[in-house]
């Protein structure tokens, strides 16, 4: 970047800024706006048409016994391409949001919403290199880091495929360390570590990485912000008014295997929060929808599919609802209000990853959709977790969170304990918090 090479590093991080998470933030930052109610009578019409016919390809994909019906997949696909090309003319045609966006904080702005104990580190990853910045409420640094992004693409996907196989090369982990974290260590020195990642480091789970001795999270409690200036909506979103938990578990989906510890695991949650936790049969779409947006506490212990033509597809499986369906799908999750909930928790695989798409210039997942639609802090997953140990790590987590500790110390600590059952990273690091890190209120 010719600014740093300009020795204009305070410019630089403010450009980092301004080309990371547009999308994202003016989701944040706009008023939420229900498209129907401003659209023509014909894009009304032609919506409903689209969602009776994807409701009908769902209930058909779902009844599938494999995903090799070849005809029913393109249909499929074509429908979810209609769809967000629908979404696209919604938005055109209402001026006020198609001209809407929020402007990113420059240093001095990011800096005043810092505590003393939090440092923020910010990637911005660039074909040729990395750069690294690091921000406290009185200091800044800024720092080139010899990586390519081609280079960093190949470690992180061989760290992927090799998750997805319940192991995760220490070596790796350990150059990643040295990599992205030795350049900065000496700048680290509050507990609390704000992690702003880029590209590829969206995909990187920083609390595994080791220098051989210790895991950053050892050192440091960490959360991540998809970009610094989304902390003035961390700081600014208003205390959710006390309200129930919605816990829900489901075992099973279509062509995956059964998840035995999930009832358990919502027992105990709901035990916690003195309810009782919807399973099986129980746990539908319609209930979901009905019950969250004056839940103060939500998680789902279930599948999460990600295979999609469209990111807006991304689902949660749940129960077969009346209308014969058991997707709750990211694009339910925008239409909700949920801004009286203080955490949510997808405790589910890859619920944290994401996939582009056409509308904008960032990319969506599932738990950056429950934050739009106003949770204060998200839990997902980076990988397809282990049944059992994510069964484990959430009763530490949860226990931690009843005894007074923040919402990121919570976590912290309970993948610390879970490590002395399940010692390796793939068993305990899968879980990272986007969000407000502190004390549910």
């Amino acid at each position: 970047m010719l600014l740093m090479d300009q020795d204009q590093s305070e410019e630089a991080f403010n450009l980092s800024e301004m080309a990371r998470a547009r999308t994202f933030l003016d989701r944040l930052g706009n008023v939420r706006t229900d498209l129907l109610k401003t659209a023509s009578p014909q894009l009304i019409n032609d919506s409903r048409e689209l969602e009776t016919k994807l409701n009908s390809l769902e209930q058909r994909w779902e009844r599938l016994d494999s995903e090799n019906d070849g005809t029913l997949n393109a249909k499929y696909a074509v429908a979810q391409r209609q769809y967000e090309d629908l979404l696209m003319r919604m938005k055109v045609a209402n001026a006020s949001i198609a001209s809407s966006s929020v402007k990113t904080l420059k240093l001095p702005e990011i800096q005043k919403l810092l505590d003393t104990d939090t440092t923020l580190l910010s990637y911005f990853v660039l074909p040729e290199e990395t750069f690294a910045f690091v921000i406290t409420q009185h200091s800044f640094q800024a720092i080139k880091i010899p990586i390519n992004e081609a280079y960093l693409n190949r470690k992180i996907t061989w760290l992927r495929r090799f998750a997805s196989t319940r192991e995760l090369p220490s070596e790796d982990l350990r150059l990643l360390y040295c990599w992205l974290i030795c350049p900065v260590k000496s700048y680290l020195k509050t507990r609390t570590v704000c992690i702003v990642p880029h590209r590829e480091l969206d995909y990187l789970p920083f609390a595994a990485l080791s220098d051989g001795r210790t895991y950053l999270n050892d050192q440091h409690t960490l959360f991540y912000l998809p970009s610094a200036s989304a902390l003035t909506f961390v700081h600014n979103r208003k205390k959710p008014a006390a309200g129930p938990a919605l816990v829900l578990a489901q075992s099973r989906a279509v062509r995956l295997q059964v998840l035995d510890s999930v009832d358990e695991e919502a027992d105990v949650v709901a035990g916690l929060y003195h309810t009782s936790a919807l399973k099986g049969a129980k746990a539908v779409k319609s209930t979901f929808l009905e019950r969250a947006p004056r839940s103060s506490l939500i998680h789902i212990a279930a599948h999460a599919n990600l295979v999609a033509t469209s990111p807006f597809f991304f689902r949660i499986m749940l129960a077969k609802d009346q209308d014969g369906t058991a997707a709750l799908q990211l694009r339910d999750i925008y239409n909700l209000d949920l801004s009286n909930a203080s955490l949510v928790v997808l405790s589910a695989c890859q619920t944290n990853l994401g996939g582009e798409h056409r509308l904008g210039d960032d990319f969506e997942a599932l738990n950056r959709a429950f934050l739009t639609a106003g949770a204060r802090t998200v839990i997902a997953s980076m990988w397809a977790v282990n049944d059992e140990a994510t069964r484990d790590l959430m009763k530490l987590f949860y226990t931690n969170l009843k005894r007074g500790m923040s919402r990121a110390e919570a976590l912290r600590i309970a993948q610390s304990e879970t490590r002395l059952k399940h010692s390796h990273p793939y068993y305990w690091a899968g879980f990272v918090l986007t969000g407000d890190p502190g004390k549910i209120d």
